[in-house]
């Protein structure tokens, strides 16, 4: 699957716990080819590459929820902390890092009509992976 990719209505998990009022996220980074062999090791004398992931990074948004103490709660003083994520892009569909989502940041905003969105941004220590 091509990047980056941006999901609405998915849920957002962290752990094992969906994050209440959470349901758009974003995943980004750039794509590319790393050498497999030397053009002596492969059979036609070409260099064999291998298309990867060398980085990436995730956003998760959604609408502020104090009650929500295992998920929002909990990310609020999570900044430098290593998570497992997962971003489901269906019931049977999802993007899953493994203990490897670094927390960077977390944005607050309020609109006109005072509703609260909070965003956390997340790095890949690893390689994220599609199922």
């Amino acid at each position: 699957m091509a990047l980056p990719v941006v999901g609405y209505n998915g849920n957002v998990k962290v752990g094992t716990h969906a994050l209440a009022n959470f349901s758009k996220w974003t995943l980004s980074g750039p794509k590319v080819a790393t050498d497999k062999t030397t053009p002596f090791q492969a059979p036609s004398g070409f260099e064999v590459n291998t298309p990867t992931l060398i980085s990436w990074q995730a956003t998760v948004e959604g609408w502020t929820d104090e009650t929500d103490t295992l998920g929002q709660v909990a990310l609020m003083n999570g900044v430098g902390t290593v998570y497992t994520l997962e971003l489901d892009t269906s019931a049977s569909h999802k993007w899953l890092a493994t203990t490897c989502a670094l927390m960077t940041q977390i944005d607050q905003a309020a609109d006109a009509s005072k509703v609260e969105t909070l965003k956390f941004t997340f790095i890949g220590t690893a390689p994220i992976v599609w199922s």
